[in-house]
C-alpha cells in the first residue's frame, strides 16, 4: 500500500507547484520532515522553493482546507477539476455509507463495503488522470509519464496465485 502515499505526494506537488512558483521571493526550507535519517531533506521529491510568509500563514492548517482549495482553483484550473472529482466521490461515499448503516444483511454489507473501496480507488485514479493530463498540457511529459506509470501499477491485474499443497495442521508434528 506504499503507492497511495506516493500518489498523494504527487497530487500535492502538482497542485502546489504552479502556485508556489509564482512567489516573488522564495525561501528554501531546511527540512521538510519527509527525509529519513542520513537523507537530505526532501528525499527524492523534487526541490520546491516555498515562500516563508505563506508557510507561516498556513502553519497548523490542514493543507486542503476548503477555503484554500477554492483559492487554488481560481489560480490553477486543474484544482477546479480535482475539486469536482472529490465532490462527486464524497457524495457517492455518503450515499454508500448511508446504505451500509441501514443494511441488515451481512452479505449486502460486504457488497457495499466493496463499492466504497472501488469508489475510493476510482477517485484516486480520476485525480491522477486529471494530473497526468494537465502535466502533459503544460509540457511536463516526464511528470505525466510518472503519473501514468502509477496508474498502470494500480490498475494492472494481480497475478493469479496457485494453490500450494500443505500438510494438514497437526499432521506429523509430535
Amino acid at each position: 500500500m506504499k503507492r497511495y502515499p506516493l500518489a498523494l505526494l504527487i497530487i500535492t506537488l502538482l497542485i502546489a507547484a504552479p502556485v508556489l512558483a509564482a512567489d516573488p521571493e522564495p525561501v528554501t526550507p531546511t527540512s521538510s520532515g519527509l527525509a529519513g535519517e542520513g537523507e537530505p531533506a526532501g528525499g527524492s521529491v523534487p526541490h520546491l522553493d516555498i515562500n516563508q510568509a505563506e508557510m507561516e500563514q498556513n502553519e497548523g492548517q490542514v493543507p486542503l482546507h476548503p477555503e484554500l482549495t477554492r483559492d487554488l482553483a481560481v489560480k490553477n484550473p486543474v484544482m477546479a477539476r480535482i475539486n469536482e472529482v472529490l465532490a462527486q466521490s464524497e457524495a457517492r461515499l455518503v450515499e454508500l455509507q448511508t446504505r451500509l448503516e441501514a443494511e441488515t444483511s451481512d452479505l449486502a454489507k460486504l457488497e457495499i463495503i466493496k463499492q466504497i473501496e472501488q469508489t475510493r480507488v476510482q477517485t484516486e485514479l480520476d485525480v491522477l488522470g486529471t494530473q497526468a493530463s494537465y502535466a502533459r498540457q503544460t509540457g511536463r511529459e516526464d511528470v505525466a509519464l510518472e503519473i501514468e506509470g502509477a496508474i498502470a501499477e494500480m490498475t494492472a491485474p494481480r497475478p493469479v496465485r496457485q494453490p500450494v499443497d500443505r500438510p494438514a495442521p497437526g499432521a506429523g508434528s509430535h
